[in-house]
């Protein structure tokens, strides 16, 4: 079931919509080939895009760990980790 964008899984626990993990890791492939296209899918200026993917992740982290660790794994701990700290 999904409520609000979260799904509740039956046995209780929570993770994040599909389209939001889609649009996640499309921010972040096009933010590591090529930073232009990353503005553009973001349709903001490039500290604007930033800080909206930073504040996705962060999100995200409140409620899906585990799929930080995954992103962690598929793009780098030091990429997901300067989005954390905004440090980009």
């Amino acid at each position: 079931m999904e409520v609000m964008g979260v799904q509740i899984h039956p046995d209780g626990s929570l993770s994040i919509g599909k389209r939001l993990k889609n649009e996640i890791e499309t921010k972040l492939y096009l933010f590591l080939k090529n930073q232009n296209d990353f503005v553009s899918y973001s349709s903001l200026d490039k500290n604007h895009a930033i800080a909206r993917l930073s504040g996705q992740l962060n999100y995200i982290n409140t409620i899906d760990p585990k799929y930080i660790d995954k992103l962690k794994y598929k793009y780098g701990n030091s990429l997901v980790d300067l989005f954390f700290r905004k440090a980009i």
